[in-house]
């Protein structure tokens, strides 16, 4: 509350000609680990610049966190960068709340072709104008146990839900043999099924490897298709079957996820690249041995990761755009971008980080990242998702835990869907 008071008496301040030099206000919505890592290289443009930066991150859910962004925004204190979840900028662009970036661009001569195209001509463009900048890029992908892939004797890594399915009946075998001696506690396969935005995405990723996914026809979110309805199908299979926990639906959160896989109680868990710098940090029980590779398919060959990441935009209301849209190119800079990769394990928005030495050699796992991003789906580009998620988590959910088949589900889910 302190904070927000001195970020409007600022701005109050600023409108009324006493001081106009007055700090960058930036507001943050984004893991606690990565605040981290943002605030630090806020302190390096302050250095280097001379222009002091006043952050703000926002708590809550993500729902509260947007829908309090949304309101400063909207306000007469807004802040002058705001930095948040890739699932928001349409929601936000469509509602004027951005100021559009290409004459701070072309000025600058900064070259937006380094960012990943599949994600940034879609999501960061707006009728032909750049609206925002990708901050992080992120997507799905699947740790594994790289030592008991080696003792069980794991040659090639299941790619299909099916060569998961199978391989884990076979390593459980193993672990039971093994007794009190095995590597694992279980060869579970690990994947969020709460009532949560992740459970959609691992729908979403099931889905499009069988020719699916959420599209939007006519103005309405479209969910109930044969190809769909095969792929929560399959990720029920995958509980009902025990090759997948039934606690998948118990672990609410990306940590709960991290924490069963730590533990040793799965052999495998679907998570973000950005989970890469938490497995292999110092303190981890599993530094050295979580490997990562592309999230299974239904359809063999047809990994389909969504795609994730921080984003961040200049708010139409700021009274500073030129210093804010300084700010954004800075933090967009390959020397920035690499020193987020080194020191707050952030996966960088910027393709060509990825080929750097340094940024390889001290995190080799980034080497398969460009690969899974280039095939990198997005969620419905659409104002409304954040609704239409709301209501596709509790149906989705609802079937992989029991409550209702896949078919019904999908009808029910469908009906509310039509609403929005």
């Amino acid at each position: 509350m302190k904070k927000l008071i001195v970020s409007i008496v600022l701005i109050i301040i600023c409108i009324a000609g006493i001081s106009c030099k007055r700090p960058l206000a930036v507001s943050v919505s984004a893991p606690a680990e990565q605040v981290s890592a943002i605030d630090a290289v806020l302190k390096d443009f302050t250095k280097e610049t001379g222009i002091k930066v006043f952050m703000n991150s926002l708590q809550g859910t993500a729902p509260q966190a947007m829908a309090n962004l949304s309101a400063a925004l909207n306000s007469q204190s807004s802040p002058d960068l705001v930095i948040f979840d890739l699932a928001w900028v349409p929601s936000f662009a469509s509602s004027g709340v951005f100021e559009p970036l290409d004459n701070y661009i072309k000025t600058s001569k900064f070259d937006t072709s380094v960012f990943f195209q599949n994600i940034f001509a879609s999501v960061d463009t707006r009728e032909g104008r750049i609206i925002a900048l990708p901050l992080t890029m992120d997507a799905g992908v699947v740790f594994y146990r790289k030592d008991a892939a080696e003792a069980y004797g794991l040659t090639n890594l299941p790619s299909s839900y099916k060569e998961i399915s199978d391989y884990s009946r076979n390593v459980s075998k193993k672990i039971k043999s093994a007794g009190r001696g095995a590597i694992l506690n279980s060869a579970y396969y690990a994947f969020q099924a709460s009532i949560a935005e992740q459970t959609v995405c691992n729908f979403i990723e099931a889905a499009a490897s069988n020719g699916g996914g959420i599209s939007v026809q006519n103005g309405k979110f479209v969910i109930n298709t044969p190809q769909n309805k095969k792929a929560l199908e399959t990720l029920r299979d995958m509980i009902n079957s025990k090759v997948s926990s039934s606690k998948n639906y118990e672990l609410g959160k990306d940590e709960y996820i991290r924490a069963f896989f730590q533990q040793g109680s799965a052999f495998a868990a679907r998570g973000w690249a950005s989970d890469i710098s938490f497995h292999n940090a110092s303190a981890s029980l599993l530094k050295g041995k979580a490997g990562v590779y592309e999230v299974p398919s239904i359809i063999k060959g047809k990994s389909s990761p969504v795609a994730g990441g921080i984003h961040m935009a200049v708010a139409a209301k700021s009274v500073s755009k030129d210093n804010a849209s300084r700010l954004a190119l800075y933090l967009a800079s390959k020397k920035v971008q690499k020193k987020l990769a080194l020191n707050g394990g952030i996966t960088p928005s910027r393709a060509d980080v990825y080929s750097d030495a340094e940024i390889i050699s001290m995190r080799p796992e980034y080497a398969v990242l460009p690969a899974v991003f280039s095939k990198a789906v997005l969620r419905p580009v659409d104002p409304r998702y954040p609704k239409a998620s709301e209501i596709m988590q509790k149906y989705i959910s609802a079937a992989l835990y029991g409550a209702y088949l896949p078919a019904d589900a999908l009808v029910k889910c469908q009906a509310e869907l039509d609403q929005i």
